[in-house]
């Protein structure tokens, strides 16, 4: 004897129907502050880089507005690293620079270096900086750690990279030190 389920052919008919197309995915919502810069690009982290950072880095890499450092910040409320300071050639105060560094937060830094050797050959390299104070809360620090390889990828010029959590670590000395070191001509 053949065994029916309880359920007749119709039933199988309208299982057979087509279904309603696919709803598409919502776009991503955008954090808040970000509608309003161009970024370009997010990290693994979610953090982007506002168009302004790579704008205010051409300037200070092509020399062409007299600055010399810049220092740029991860608002996390932005979600976007943004430029925090930036100092001018013209003043030819180191102490500036390190004054922009806080005690208590990280930072991301870039310092147009200008080394001359012992033949007085004059090299202008770029210095990028990863400040990490030891007084910094964990959170900032993991936060700057994970988007430092994203943030310097858009910066195309580094020639040098120092990872600083005290004063002593970006002194002018240090910076010399590690420019020389990756010259042939000292």
């Amino acid at each position: 004897e053949k065994r029916r389920d309880d359920t007749d052919d119709k039933d199988d008919e309208e299982d057979a129907a087509p279904s309603a197309p696919p709803v598409p995915p919502m776009p991503p919502v955008p954090l808040p502050g970000m509608a309003a810069k161009k970024v370009s690009g997010t990290s693994m982290s979610g953090v982007a880089v506002a168009e302004d950072c790579l704008s205010v880095f051409n300037k200070l890499k092509m020399r062409s507005n007299g600055m010399q450092w810049a220092t740029f910040q991860v608002e996390e409320t932005e979600g976007s690293v943004l430029t925090d300071r930036t100092g001018d050639a013209s003043s030819g105060d180191y102490q500036a620079f390190i004054d922009a560094l806080p005690n208590d937060e990280c930072r991301y830094a870039i310092y147009d270096y200008m080394y001359v050797n012992s033949e007085d050959c004059e090299f202008r390299k770029l210095v990028f900086i990863i400040w990490n104070p030891d007084g910094a809360k964990l959170k900032n620090k993991m936060l700057y750690a994970s988007t430092k390889d994203f943030f310097k990828s858009r910066l195309s010029g580094i020639a040098v990279e120092i990872q600083a959590t005290e004063y002593d670590e970006v002194s002018e000395a240090e910076l010399r030190a590690h420019v020389a070191g990756m010259l042939t001509r000292k």
